[in-house]
């Protein structure tokens, strides 16, 4: 047994619970332990958190999603819609088209994602889950045009 494992096992089993070493050990012993503990439920709750939020993906989002190459946009004719239409499995078909733009509502200014969708697209997703309040997006007959708008961009625009 080398010296100094010596000394330090007798400094750490001493009776004389008021000597530094005990003092500082206990201290370090506790502050360890706090660390570990806090880790630990942060780590739970971002376990969580990531459960939460990949439910809130999954009924944002399509299970397929078919997108161009190359470019922005894809002409699709009948065949081609006919061709996913027999895809097995295949319910629903929505036609979305995605691009940034500067939005400015009053004196609210922001550069955010806006999303074009058909009037299908409320079947692919499940958007009630996501929408608070009472929306009615039916169509009208009228050709308003109509938004919905996130609550992080509806405080940056102060709507």
């Amino acid at each position: 047994m080398s010296a100094s494992s010596y000394i330090a096992r007798r400094y750490l089993t001493s009776r004389n619970k008021r000597s530094a070493v005990g003092i500082i050990t206990t201290m370090a012993v506790v502050g360890v332990a706090v660390s570990v503990f806090a880790m630990v439920v942060v780590m739970g709750v971002f376990a969580g958190l990531r459960e939460i939020n990949d439910a809130s993906m999954n009924s944002v989002y399509p299970h397929i999603e078919i997108s161009p190459t190359t470019g922005k946009t894809i002409t699709a004719d009948e065949t081609m819609t006919s061709a996913i239409e027999d895809v097995e499995g295949a319910e629903y078909i929505s036609r979305t088209l995605t691009e940034k733009a500067f939005v400015k509502y009053r004196t609210g200014e922001l550069i955010c994602r806006i999303k074009g969708i058909d009037t299908a697209y409320f079947d692919v997703i499940d958007m009630d889950s996501l929408i608070v309040g009472n929306v009615d997006m039916a169509d009208d007959g009228y050709n308003i045009p109509q938004a919905l708008v996130g609550v992080k961009a509806a405080y940056l625009l102060q709507m």
